[in-house]
C-alpha cells in the first residue's frame, strides 16, 4: 500500500499541473523559408514593473528582442510542483543573469497572487505578465515546463514536470553558448 502511495505521488510530480487561461496580446507573422514556411508569432509581455518585453515564437522556440538566450518557466500558484522548481530558479537567475534572460509565467493567478510568489521566491525581475498566449503558442499543456531556446530562437529543450536543476543549468550552458 505505501508502495503505491509512493508511485502516486511520484507520477504527480514528475506529471505536473494544469493552468487556467488569461489572455495576452499577440500578432502572427507568416515568412517562406527555403525548406518550409515558418509561422512567427511576436508578442508582448509586461513585467511587474510594468516594462515591455517583446518575444517571437520560432517553431517552437523564444527569440527576444535583446539578443539572450532565454528560459521561461510556466507555473500556477496552487501546483506543489511548481513551487518545487521555484525554489531553486533565483539562483539560476542570477547565475545567468548577464547571459540569459530568465523569466517566470505564472498562469491563472490574480495580481494578488503573482505579487505574493514572486516576493515569496525574490523573483520580482523575472515574473512576466499576459503570458497565456504565449503558453498556448507554445503549446504548454500541463505545468511546470520550461522552454530554453539560444539567441536565435532555436528551442534547446523543453521539460514538463519537475526538471533536474543540474540538466537545467546544462542546458542554458548550451543555449548561452551557441
Amino acid at each position: 500500500m505505501k508502495r503505491l502511495l509512493a508511485c502516486a505521488m511520484l507520477a504527480f510530480f514528475i506529471t505536473g499541473c494544469s493552468g487556467e487561461k488569461e489572455s495576452g496580446e499577440e500578432t502572427k507573422i507568416q515568412a517562406q523559408n527555403q525548406e518550409a514556411e515558418v509561422e512567427i508569432t511576436e508578442f508582448k509581455l509586461s513585467n511587474l514593473s510594468n516594462s515591455t518585453i517583446d518575444v517571437s515564437t520560432i517553431n517552437g522556440g523564444l527569440k527576444l528582442s535583446e539578443n539572450k538566450a532565454s528560459v521561461i518557466i510556466f507555473v500556477t500558484p496552487n501546483c506543489a510542483p511548481c513551487k518545487t522548481e521555484l525554489s531553486y530558479i533565483y539562483t539560476i537567475a542570477q547565475k545567468y543573469k548577464s547571459d540569459a534572460k530568465i523569466m517566470l509565467a505564472i498562469l491563472g493567478a490574480s495580481d494578488d497572487e503573482i505579487k505574493e510568489l514572486s516576493d515569496e521566491f525574490n523573483l520580482a525581475d523575472e515574473v512576466v505578465t499576459k503570458a497565456q498566449d504565449l503558453a498556448k503558442a507554445l503549446n504548454i499543456n500541463a505545468l511546470p515546463a520550461i522552454i530554453i531556446s539560444d539567441k536565435n530562437g532555436n528551442k534547446i529543450r523543453s521539460y514538463v514536470g519537475l526538471a533536474p536543476v543540474e540538466m537545467l543549468e546544462s542546458d542554458i550552458n548550451l543555449a548561452v553558448l551557441r
